[in-house]
């Protein structure tokens, strides 16, 4: 689905459909997936050339609007991963040009003892924390940080590696906030960039979610008979990429049902 949003997007601009827009809203990170996906497929071949194809999509669309000059904004609802609060830990031992944050200030503070390794926030998640933080607010963002060193392989988007910028923000009161990440080109915008989100936000038909990113789900929501429909279609896929050992790992006790 990652490379679908990528590929329309490049189609758009690329064919001159639509004119230069103000702003893109991509679903999901733009760090999805690293490249430590890519050291498990060499027996996959099918998965090895969809990831291929990934990459150079994902590549030629952030040259794409890097050269354009083209804001470019994801938006991830319920982030798992703690990509924020290790990269303010790293970020006291390397500190990058892209943080809004002077993490060396607070170097000695309990928050940073305790977002370390051995710290107990280690197995808090973020996202749970910041919602906590943030639940009286009505609109609040966090500073942002570079959020690549946070990761343990590369990203895909060569040029973006070491230069994506993240932060938490929330827009209305009653919901929970979500993590946005932006090219660091674009952060000398980040309070133009906030205010949009912020209106789409504020009037969305889900508060507290940017509308376009709404209506697009709903366009493109698939019902259960087809969902039915793609699950076959991929089972029987996978019994022909695995052949012997399809029984074995889709037996019942072994995976959750497709």
């Amino acid at each position: 689905m990652k490379t679908l949003e990528y590929k329309i997007v490049l189609d758009l601009l690329k064919d001159g459909i639509i004119e230069r827009p103000d702003l893109i809203l991509l679903d999901g990170s733009m760090c999805f997936p690293d490249e430590a996906l890519s050291y498990h497929l060499e027996n996959v071949p099918l998965m090895r050339k969809s990831y291929e194809e990934h990459k150079s999509t994902v590549n030629e669309f952030y040259e794409l609007i890097l050269k354009k000059d083209i804001p470019t904004v994801a938006i991830s609802k319920d982030p798992t991963a703690n990509r924020y609060f290790v990269s303010l830990y790293k970020s006291t031992r390397s500190p990058s040009p892209n943080d809004e944050i002077d993490s060396l200030g607070s170097l000695g503070s309990n928050l940073m003892k305790n977002i370390g390794k051995k710290g107990m926030y280690n197995f808090i998640s973020e996202n749970s924390f910041i919602k906590k933080l943030m639940r009286d607010d009505s609109f609040k963002r966090t500073k942002y940080l570079e959020i690549t060193r946070a990761l343990r392989n590369e990203i895909p988007a060569e040029m973006l590696r070491g230069e994506i910028c993240g932060f938490y923000m929330k827009t209305v009161r009653e919901q929970r906030p979500f993590f946005v990440e932006i090219p660091s080109k674009f952060m000398g915008r980040v309070d133009e960039i906030t205010r949009i989100l912020s209106a789409f936000s504020y009037y969305s038909l889900r508060p507290g979610y940017p509308f376009p990113l709404y209506a697009a789900h709903k366009k493109v929501e698939l019902k259960k008979k087809y969902c039915r429909n793609i699950a076959t279609i991929l089972r029987n896929i996978a019994s022909k990429e695995f052949k012997g050992d399809y029984t074995l790992i889709f037996e019942e006790k072994f995976h959750d049902r497709l």
